[in-house]
């Protein structure tokens, strides 16, 4: 017998200790990897535990969910905002906000502090002539986004995490279907994981009329599938650079009464004026990404459609893994940093980051009023389980939590002292503020603060509130279940 038959019969008789090794091979070399991006030590201490506790379970979940490409930077915001109109328009808005020193306490009092985070983050101006009306339900919003379909002339820009093709999609995409075949531009970005039931032909009846649409990081198994982590999360469109639309509610008739028996909370913003050509700058970054093409703009993009005479002040916080800023979450902390009086927060999903709970719990202690409202049943089990491990601390310094009853509460708002509101697409979150694209619209404004706030009330009375001595005394089988979905925050 030869060596070679000698080997291959040794590693036959002691195959399981070759897989071993190797698999362990692979897993040191990925620890060290993860340790080298210098990313959230909760969040690379849990797949450090899952990599050595769970074999082969470990690596696929950090290989789906894990793998951090914010350093490798996914697309360059540079490629867009140098094409000449974008910035043309860019330049000409920060020498108006440096002119009119809009980032001034004079003219935006506490304000100031969140619009200039927001505005070194992400190089977001702010806006003054706006129009912003708040949409308190799917009905509401899809009935004013098909008015504003129906009647464009120019261009439709969309881009929805979750479209279905369902009787209210449907519509919807027919009529964008009917729109592009009479001559309007219509482009289109959808998620390839959220919108994942699109059909392969009803993808081709869209390209076929004239739509021009991409999906976000397409996910091709095996191939693809560490994009699964990196999704579009935004909702918003744009419809003849006069209308935009931003907030919490995808496309689907779940999220409408009409279709559905059951009750969906969310808000949605229709914005006319200024700040629309700011979303449509918003768009045109992950256009640039998603297509591979520079966009051909024509200054009429740019220009005032409308005559809005209301002076609403607007600013856009957006976030990803490609910018080494997590805008979003800045701009909360910030903002919950500044109140006197009150902080309410409506979200569908909380797994908070540890600076999160330390502004909220800070606020409390020092007597402002904290209200931290959240579904009473969660779509996802394990998060809703893992959020619950971070209420004592919260409870005890004074936060209050309420549990929303009517229905499934989606919306995703905060308020500050009458001053300050934002509405949009993130959670509070680990995904939204670190591994999603996301675009919330900040509000320095009264009125619709207001009005926001208004919605919150009401939307109290069909809460519970959890009270801080039934929770401590909470059965031990809870408590392990929270404790043990907690590790899992980060990937959740």
């Amino acid at each position: 017998m030869g060596w070679l038959e000698v080997l291959l019969d040794f590693i036959y008789q002691n195959l399981w200790l070759f897989l071993i090794v190797f698999y362990y091979f692979i897993v040191t070399i990925t620890i060290v990897s993860l340790l080298l991006q210098n990313t959230n030590p909760i969040k690379t201490l849990t797949y450090i535990i899952a990599l050595l506790t769970l074999p082969v379970i470990g690596l696929i979940v950090y290989y789906f969910l894990g793998q951090d490409y914010r350093k490798d930077k996914l697309f360059s915001i540079k490629g867009v905002v140098d094409n000449q109109w974008i910035k043309k328009w860019m330049d000409a808005q920060i020498i108006s906000v440096q002119k009119n020193h809009l980032l001034t306490k004079e003219v935006m009092g506490r304000n100031v502090k969140v619009a200039t985070q927001v505005f070194r983050a992400n190089n977001s101006i702010i806006t003054t002539k706006n129009r912003v009306k708040v949409l308190k339900s799917g009905d509401e919003k899809f009935d004013a986004l098909i008015k504003q379909i129906s009647g464009a002339e120019s261009f439709i820009y969309m881009e929805y995490y979750i479209i279905e093709d369902d009787r209210l999609g449907s519509g919807i995409l027919n009529l964008l279907e009917e729109k592009a075949r009479n001559g309007v531009q219509v482009r289109f970005i959808y998620d390839d994981v959220g919108s994942s039931d699109l059909s392969s032909a009803r993808l081709k009846s869209l390209k076929n009329s004239g739509v021009s649409l991409f999906p976000f990081m397409p996910v091709r198994f095996p191939v693809y599938s560490s994009k699964l982590n990196f999704r579009d999360h935004r909702k918003i469109a744009v419809i003849d650079g006069k209308v935009g639309f931003i907030g919490g509610i995808n496309i689907a008739e779940r999220y409408s009464s009409r279709f559905s028996p059951k009750n969906w909370r969310d808000t949605h913003l229709m914005i006319e004026g200024e700040a629309v050509r700011s979303l449509i700058i918003v768009f045109l970054l992950n256009w640039k990404f998603v297509s591979g093409e520079v966009p051909e703009l024509e200054s009429k993009i740019f220009e005032p459609f409308s005559n809005v005479d209301d002076q609403q002040l607007v600013q856009f916080a957006f976030s990803g893994p490609d910018s080494d800023w997590a805008s979003i979450m800045l701009s909360f902390i910030t903002a919950i940093s500044m109140a006197e009086e009150k902080v309410y927060l409506q979200s569908p999903y909380f797994i908070p980051t540890e600076s999160l709970i330390t502004a909220l719990t800070s606020a409390a202690q020092t007597g402002v009023n904290v209200k931290l409202m959240l579904p009473g049943k969660s779509d996802a089990r394990i998060t809703q389980w893992a959020g619950e491990s971070y209420y004592s601390p919260l409870l005890e310094a004074g936060v209050e939590i309420f549990l929303y009853q009517d229905g499934f509460l989606h919306a995703k708002t905060i308020i500050v002292d009458d001053l300050f509101s934002s509405v949009g697409t993130a959670n509070l979150d680990y995904r939204s503020f670190n591994t999603n694209f996301e675009v919330n619209c900040l509000i320095y404004d009264k009125g619709v603060t207001n009005e926001l706030n208004n919605m919150f009330l009401e939307d109290l009375k069909h809460c519970i509130q959890v009270d801080a001595e039934r929770w401590h005394k909470r059965p031990w089988n809870k408590r392990l279940v929270q404790s043990l979905s907690r590790p899992l925050s980060p990937l959740l």
